[in-house]
């Protein structure tokens, strides 16, 4: 019997991105390593090499910056005997490979270092957007004995120290057989980010225009009573004699989402009457409309990646329906219980439902304040949010939204309201494109201070990265959860069935589709 954990364990491991490799004959070490780095950062180390003989060497040290994207796609099909066949199909793309020179000389006995300093390229190369952020994402389904499919993009530091004269000809098949000594560092890479807290310079307004009701409870004499049997029968082969009445929704909503950001998601909603008498019958359903409310609310970030062009020996590799990893939900909010009271002291409440404000006719009146849906439900993200998988129990992270030649992370925000008026419902539901940005520097500073709070010495840094390097967590920053745990248990890394620290009363898991089979990546505008 196949034990899960452990299973998954090797699974997983056996798709990750390149890890650290060091060795006495190559290695690398980044003494001021940074939780994350932006495209134009200037990373500084050193690499070392130890030489055991009693003799100097001459050598050549060379280092690679590397940025590359690999993804696997699985293809299934059946045969008329039941039996299932799978064809497994690799892609891959080298974005940047720039190599830098490093020394040529001899290596005494002992250790020798030599330092380096390199620059991290551009996101545009080439006058192109090519060069997309670290990341990492697995697909959604779950094949225990078998291979999953997967995308990652990967930011690689490459030291080779090999002889500075070349070896004889003779020697050729000895040194393929024995590969020069190579060190590898994977940087955590994210997008740049904004110096303050962003505030959506544009949020979407959205218009829904639902059927109107139709019923004798908008007769003011009618009120709440109960209908009599004659009036159940008006309603039902009458219903032109009904009193009818329409309205309009505003739905207003953030274009741009950052990730830590102490504010909410920008979520508002309020209503119009629909004043032309083929909506509305009544003038006085026009002057004083009946209560509109929210009886219900559940708002959805969705993800979704994609992949173009890229080097492999089947088009199922560049395909756009092959290339698509379609997410399930990100993140899911939805309405709390209400028992009375005000909500935020602003809005009305009768049990579980929220009264939506009406607007005032132009010219007449102030306009009222839209219903805050945003603070309301708490609309907040993290990057250390997300669904939780109850296969590998770890939390799908968020990442920042991208779009290059190559790959593309894109979201969206999907709301669905169940609105009441006069005893009858009405769902509406819409989706907005949004774009996801990584953490401001402020926020990035305090999580950095942080973990020189639990750690000093940069040990939280460091331990943070070897969490993130070997699996532990998908983004770098959930593993400030990780070193906060191994602050105080004194040990290593969680156990690989052990699920990361995340708010599991604030989670819900999602099981819609979060995009249509014919929809586009339009990410938002990026200030």
């Amino acid at each position: 019997m196949i034990n899960i954990n452990n299973a998954m364990h090797e699974y997983r491991k056996s798709i990750r991105p390149t890890g650290i490799n060091n060795s006495i004959h190559a290695s690398i070490e980044i003494p001021d390593l940074k939780l994350g780095y932006v495209p134009g950062d200037i990373v500084q180390g050193v690499v070392k090499k130890v030489n055991a003989t009693d003799a100097a060497e001459t050598v050549s040290v060379v280092l690679k910056l590397v940025v590359r994207i690999k993804t696997q796609v699985t293809e299934e099909s059946s045969n008329s005997d039941g039996k299932s066949s799978e064809w497994h199909y690799k892609g891959d793309r080298t974005l940047y490979d720039f190599t830098q020179p490093i020394f040529t000389g001899p290596a005494p006995p002992g250790i020798s270092t030599w330092p380096f300093a390199i620059q991290l390229p551009d996101q545009f190369y080439d006058g192109r957007p090519n060069l997309p952020p670290t990341f990492y994402r697995p697909s959604e389904s779950i094949r225990v004995s078998e291979e999953r499919d997967y995308i990652y993009v990967e930011h690689l530091l490459e030291a080779s120290i090999c002889p500075a004269t070349p070896a004889p000809w003779t020697h050729q098949q000895q040194r393929h057989s024995n590969p020069l000594p190579t060190a590898t560092f994977p940087l955590y890479v994210r997008p740049r980010a904004t110096t303050e807290p962003v505030r959506d310079p544009a949020p979407r307004l959205m218009f829904h225009e639902p059927d109107p009701v139709k019923t004798l409870r908008l007769d003011p004499a009618q009120g709440d009573k109960p209908l009599s049997f004659s009036q159940h029968m008006t309603s039902i082969f009458k219903r032109d004699t009904l009193p009818q009445f329409g309205y309009r929704l505003h739905v207003e909503a953030a274009s741009v989402v950052q990730l830590e950001h102490p504010a909410p998601i920008h979520l508002r909603v309020r209503a119009e009457v629909a004043r032309h008498p083929a909506r509305t019958t009544s003038p006085a359903l026009v002057d004083k409309p009946p209560e509109l409310l929210l009886e219900g609310a559940k708002v959805t970030l969705q993800a979704a990646t994609h992949v173009n062009d890229l080097e492999g020996r089947s088009r199922h590799v560049t395909g756009a329906k092959e290339g698509r990893w379609q997410d399930a939900s990100v993140r899911n909010w939805t309405m709390a219980h209400w028992s009375g009271g005000d909500a935020d002291g602003k809005v009305g409440t009768t049990n579980s439902t929220v009264r939506i404000p009406f607007n005032a006719p132009q010219g007449q009146g102030e306009q009222v304040e839209s219903l805050d849906l945003g603070s309301m439900l708490g609309l907040r993200i993290s990057s250390r949010d997300g669904t939780p998988n109850i296969w590998t129990k770890t939390v799908k992270p968020v990442f920042p939204s991208f779009t290059t030649n190559h790959v593309s992370h894109v979201h969206q925000l999907k709301y669905k309201l169940t609105i009441l008026c006069a005893g009858k419902k009405r769902t509406i539901k819409g989706v907005i494109p949004v774009a996801v940005l990584t953490p401001s520097e402020v926020q990035e500073r305090t999580r950095g201070e942080r973990l020189d709070a639990m750690l000093p010495n940069r040990e939280g840094v460091m331990r943070a990265h070897r969490a993130w390097i070997e699996g532990t967590v998908d983004v770098i920053e959930m593993a400030e959860a990780v070193t906060f745990a191994e602050r105080i248990t004194i040990q290593g890394p969680p156990a690989f069935d052990q699920p990361p620290a995340y708010n599991s009363t604030s989670m819900v898991d999602g099981g819609e589709k979060p995009f249509t089979k014919d929809w586009k990546p339009t990410p938002g505008p990026l200030p």
